[in-house]
């Protein structure tokens, strides 16, 4: 896989600057990971866009699972879901947004914020629900996850799956990587009308995220706004 990179987009309700993560293992190149401090009054302002200096990079995303974890035995993801899609419209507040009924844990479609977060890992405070259905609904992949903090072992790992990951559209990879309070297991992804789940994250996860993710990025899956693609 050629070097990917992910580009810093604005965000708001409450995205702010983390962690960045290049993702490598001995045969790729780097998947490098550029966060952004970005804020905004209400869910349908127009974003911000900072410069590359709140971007820095910290130790990459490790590919090895612990032995502990190695094994299929007692980590059986539920794996894909298809949901019936819920309407592409915008909300005009954060209340708004919280009164809307989800078919989905994590949410794959239905009413949201005008505006994505940017893609890549999200290690300081997490990407809102809001924000992040925008990039479901142009064609990116949101990964989530629930862990008690810190979870970094798990967050590396996740981060891991992302090294069999292509684009078919982009030259960066438009994945979204962050924590989500709301979640009911420890793992899931979303892509438009799709979600994946899982209560555990071993080899197998890892694999089968990866495959969730290849299938339904960008013109692959079923995002309303996936053509043309909105490259980063």
């Amino acid at each position: 896989m050629g070097r990917a990179r992910f580009v810093a987009l604005g965000t708001l309700m409450g995205c702010s600057t983390g962690d960045v993560h290049p993702v490598t293992d001995a045969s790729t190149s780097p998947v490098d990971v550029a966060v952004v401090d970005s804020a905004g009054d209400g869910a349908g302002d127009t974003a911000r866009t900072d410069a590359a200096a709140d971007a820095a990079a910290v130790d990459g995303f490790t590919t090895d699972v612990p032995a502990s974890e190695a094994s299929t035995g007692g980590c059986v993801p539920e794996g894909e879901r298809k949901h019936s899609p819920m309407p592409d419209t915008f909300v005009t507040s954060q209340d708004e947004f919280a009164a809307v009924m989800f078919n989905s844990n994590p949410p794959s479609s239905g009413p949201h914020c005008n505006t994505p977060g940017q893609y890549g890992a999200y290690t300081a405070q997490p990407l809102p629900r809001c924000n992040y259905l925008e990039n479901l609904a142009r064609g990116g992949v949101v990964v989530v996850y629930n862990c008690p903090s810190p979870c970094n072992d798990l967050i590396q790992r996740i981060g891991g799956s992302l090294v069999g990951v292509t684009d078919p559209d982009c030259p960066g990879v438009r994945v979204v990587i962050t924590s989500d309070k709301d979640l009911d297991v420890q793992v899931a992804a979303a892509a438009w009308g799709y979600t994946w789940r899982s209560t555990c994250f071993d080899g197998a996860a890892r694999a089968s995220l990866t495959k969730f993710i290849n299938d339904h990025l960008g013109s692959r899956g079923e995002a309303p706004r996936r053509s043309p693609a909105m490259c980063p």
